[in-house]
């Protein structure tokens, strides 16, 4: 019984490493995913369908404070966009109530950007 249990323990010693090396390959697609949508996504602020900027475009402090971000932990991998200035939140919103001039940035980047990401997020695990 005792070797069956240790044949049993290395086994799932291979498949955590198996599991734990696709997790960190998609970490790495999560960085290079962020990275893509944050250049998307100030590249969109120029000019969205020919009519000009999702917002006034006052300082360049909004766009250039989109960033995007890559996190790890035990309970998953995810990565998304985030405004680092205060009131790009309230750009946002205005957006998603249909406010005048004004159209949401962020979210429609990333769900742009989705399904490519998770067609190839199931190949690292289907692989």
């Amino acid at each position: 019984m005792a070797r069956i249990t240790h044949q049993i323990g290395a086994l799932m010693g291979h498949v955590g490493d198996a599991f734990d090396r696709r997790k960190i390959a998609l970490f790495a697609l999560c960085n290079a995913f962020q990275q893509e949508a944050k250049e998307n996504a100030r590249k969109a602020q120029d000019v969205v369908l020919g009519q000009g900027n999702l917002w006034t475009n006052r300082t360049g402090d909004a766009i250039q404070g989109v960033d995007g971000y890559a996190e790890m932990d035990d309970d998953g991998v995810g990565w998304g966009l985030m405004h680092t200035m205060g009131y790009g939140k309230w750009l946002e919103l205005k957006g998603l109530a249909g406010t005048a001039n004004v159209q949401p940035l962020l979210n429609p980047t990333v769900r742009k950007m989705a399904p490519d990401f998770f067609e190839q997020a199931r190949a690292i695990f289907n692989g």
